[in-house]
């Protein structure tokens, strides 16, 4: 529905009632879409989940047609901007977030928030929501906390270990990263734990660590072939 308001329209309907009023713009997916994109004319406090919207040219295919249809101005840098820095959360490793992160929401808000939640998919709201964590961030974030980090996953996942590792990674702490990488791989083997511990010991010069990552991980892609033959066998009987 958002797709045919205009800001000038929003602003007009939203900015009587708020007067005086702190406001909050928040939502996942097309709805985190929409807090950034109409949030900055009423200078609002932008939470933004996932940030997507599949007609965006930008995900549709860059075409003049598509970017008629749009009825929005292209480019979220060249819309008005709230003075509070957003707060972003997406999955890096979700291609279609993360294209439009970079081309839509970082050149729009380079100072922005942004919180990375590896293998968290689109659904990042849903699994803070599976984990019983989305009550308690939301009301952190409301109440202006801005957390060093974001864990998605609760610490008895494999994947909080995962996580934790991504983000060691990306901020140059590899050592750190490998620690929870193998604190991962002890709750659960999983491909792409073995790539990314693989690529840390690699980094960090440990060419027996690759070996030995290197085939563990070559015997748990045959063992996990043979169960998924053996699943498929059982249900055609």
């Amino acid at each position: 529905m958002h797709r045919s308001l205009d800001i000038e329209t929003v602003e007009r309907l939203i900015a009587p009632i708020a007067a005086g009023r702190e406001i909050i713009a928040y939502g996942a997916s097309a709805g985190a879409y929409a807090a950034l994109y109409f949030g900055g004319q009423l200078n609002a406090k932008i939470i933004g989940f996932s940030p997507r919207l599949p007609v965006h040219p930008y995900l549709s295919g860059n075409s003049q047609k598509s970017v008629n249809e749009l009825e929005h101005v292209l480019d979220l840098k060249d819309v008005p901007k709230s003075e509070h820095k957003p707060i972003i959360i997406y999955d890096p490793m979700d291609k279609i977030d993360a294209k439009f992160a970079e081309q839509w929401v970082h050149p729009g808000y380079p100072d922005a928030h942004v919180y990375l939640a590896p293998m968290a998919g689109h659904g990042v709201i849903s699994r803070l929501r599976e984990t019983g964590n989305l009550k308690r961030t939301i009301k952190a974030l409301f109440e202006g906390h801005i957390p060093k980090s974001i864990i998605v996953w609760n610490p008895d996942h494999y994947n909080y270990h995962y996580t934790k590792g991504f983000l060691a990674a990306d901020a140059g702490s590899d050592r750190k990263a490998l620690y929870h990488f193998k604190a991962a791989l002890k709750m659960a083997e999983h491909r792409h734990i073995y790539y990314a511990l693989i690529q840390c010991a690699r980094r960090l010069g440990d060419t027996d660590l690759v070996k030995r990552a290197e085939k563990d991980a070559y015997l748990y892609k045959i063992a996990r072939q043979k169960a998924i033959r053996e699943q498929k066998k059982a249900a055609a009987s």
